[in-house]
């Protein structure tokens, strides 16, 4: 098969491997759609994955054609999504059904072979099964989703609140359609690429502001009468959307973070003594949950994508073949075009 495959740091090709079979436990899935995520320009490029060589992409979608010998739940043919994260269903979180926070996780695309390919081994148990009525591009983006639902369902959103998104990329106009659904009455999103605050006003976020041009913690103040936001979100990665986040947050205020910085975030004492002072509930907000209680979110994603409650399709920016894959990674790496998501098409 042909896999974009990673031999060391800024080190991937596009070449022919074998075929992977599944073991007793896994199904074989002919990947249909795989996302590229803004992670993986520096899994690729500054920190390599764990070990070489290794195929990497962990947001993909496909269809099984062949299934392991104990596999008895799944058929060949069946549509699914792939959930990355492999818990080891064995230390004190697993057991918990905390796998999100597993202590000897494997991760599909940065542990082990992932979605930069024609086919993918992942364990049954990892293969969400998706309705006809959801495409292969939708199912892709549902690891995505997932993760902005996650940090969602943490902020506990009520009715009628004021959320801010520090972020407008796809994991933030995620979120912002989530807390929409949650009723949030007024929300606000936040960023310095124009073009994405273009995109979140087609989807109908008409409160956004360039940060990098206006002075958004004044423009919050105004817009909350002084108060402040009730919940604010960090979904940017930057090393300032920390501080700024407490600055916009109201009194009793909640932030939740989730954007992967790979840069250190300093707070000067002012913005720190406004955590104590506003008594401010912080957040963190790691990959999502997929065990069956209190609740599956992938199951909820794909539902609410099933019942066109979520617009996925919207922030698909580039649709490529995987032989085209390199020539895009060097484009977001260098930041040559605008883009929120990039899926590999086979």
């Amino acid at each position: 098969m042909k896999a974009c495959v990673l031999h060391g740091v800024g080190d991937i090709r596009y070449e022919e491997v074998p075929q992977p079979k599944p073991k007793a436990d896994e199904v074989l899935v002919k990947i249909k759609a795989c996302g590229i995520c803004g992670s993986d320009i520096p899994r690729i490029f500054k920190k390599g994955t764990y070990s070489f060589p290794s195929i990497p992409g962990h947001e993909f979608s496909g269809k099984i054609v062949e299934t392991g010998k104990n596999v008895d739940s799944l058929q060949v043919n069946d549509r699914g999504s792939i959930i990355p994260l492999i818990p080891c269903r064995d230390c004190l979180f697993c057991q918990a059904g905390d796998y999100e926070l597993c202590d000897n996780y494997n991760y599909l695309g940065s542990r082990c072979n992932g979605g930069f390919a024609e086919y993918a081994v992942v364990p049954h148990k990892n293969f969400v099964s998706i309705p006809e009525n959801i495409t292969f591009k939708e199912a892709a983006m549902v690891e995505p989703a997932s993760v902005a639902l996650h940090v969602v369902r943490k902020m506990n959103i009520d009715i009628g609140d004021t959320v801010a998104i520090i972020g407008g990329g796809t994991i933030g106009l995620i979120i912002a359609q989530l807390v929409r659904i949650c009723g949030a009455k007024d929300i606000l999103i936040i960023d310095i690429d124009d073009k994405k605050l273009e995109t979140a006003k087609r989807l109908k976020f008409i409160n956004t502001i360039n940060s990098s041009k206006n002075n958004c913690a004044e423009w919050i103040k105004s817009f909350t009468k002084g108060k402040g936001a009730d919940v604010v979100i960090e979904a940017a990665a930057g090393s300032i959307a920390l501080p700024l986040a407490i600055k916009i947050a109201k009194k009793n205020g909640k932030i939740g973070l989730l954007g992967d910085t790979s840069s250190d975030t300093l707070l000067s004492s002012e913005v720190y003594h406004q955590i104590l002072n506003k008594q401010l509930q912080l957040n963190g907000s790691w990959n999502s949950k997929f065990s069956e209680l209190p609740k599956n979110e992938w199951k909820v994603i794909i539902d609410l994508i099933s019942r066109k409650l979520l617009d996925l399709l919207s922030l698909i920016t580039h649709n490529i073949g995987l032989s085209e894959t390199i020539i895009t990674l060097n484009m977001m790496k260098n930041k040559e075009q605008f883009y929120i998501k990039i899926l590999i098409n086979n």
